[in-house]
């Protein structure tokens, strides 16, 4: 999740959403990870997980 990367170029947005989530799930101690929506099958879209650490 690299700052300033975007899927598409005619897409609105920075770039930035995701490396923002990032950075503030890892400073909290979760971890955050892509799957594919349908196992093994990239082309159906995706699941973002964030894990975050229990208070």
């Amino acid at each position: 999740f690299g700052r300033f990367e975007r899927r598409a170029l005619k897409e609105y947005g920075t770039g930035l959403g995701l490396s923002i989530v990032v950075k503030a799930v890892e400073r909290s101690g979760g971890r955050t990870w892509v799957e594919d929506r349908v196992p093994g099958d990239h082309t159906q879209g995706a699941v973002f997980v964030v894990e975050l650490m229990a208070a």
